[in-house]
């Protein structure tokens, strides 16, 4: 399956819970688990992924600030690198991305990502419940499905 993800999803798979605070500790293990069971299944290549290279920038960013190790994010960013597809902006991209936008009504990242799926006939995974709510009911128009990594099993993932 083509599979586009967003940033977040792709934050869970690389960071287990030691890095969050005690209180969501058990919430992150929950998706920690569903998203290693996502990108596993990428690393066998049952899915193809494909990300704008935003989500490049992203999750280094985001590793970054979580863990304090630049080293660590930076390897997240590569390895990602490796097994994805990463959609590089130019005019073209851009353009379809600001069309998408000004439809969807969607913030820039959301919007970039939500445009990578639609072009590329991809599904989508996030556990953005905003972009997941405005999004998934018009995905349909475009041929998609978009799931929220929340309110999936593990059974249902590794069915995709």
């Amino acid at each position: 399956m083509l599979l586009v993800t967003d940033t977040n999803v792709l934050v869970y798979a690389f960071l287990s819970p030691e890095f969050t605070p005690k209180a969501r500790e058990e919430e992150w293990l929950s998706l920690h688990r569903k998203a290693s069971i996502l990108y596993e299944d990428v690393l066998a290549q049952k899915h193809s992924l494909i990300i704008p290279s935003v989500v490049l920038i992203e999750i280094a960013s985001v590793i970054a600030g979580m863990t304090g190790k630049e080293e660590k994010a930076k390897k997240a960013a590569d390895n990602l690198k490796s097994v994805a597809y990463v959609i590089y902006d130019d005019p073209l991209s851009t353009d379809q991305a600001v069309s998408y936008a000004v439809k969807l009504k969607l913030s820039g990242f959301d919007a970039r990502i939500a445009s990578c799926a639609i072009i590329n006939s991809a599904n989508l995974v996030t556990n953005d419940k905003r972009f997941y709510d405005k999004f998934s009911p018009k995905a349909k128009e475009y041929g998609i499905r978009v799931f929220f990594l929340r309110e999936m099993t593990e059974e249902k993932i590794r069915k995709l």
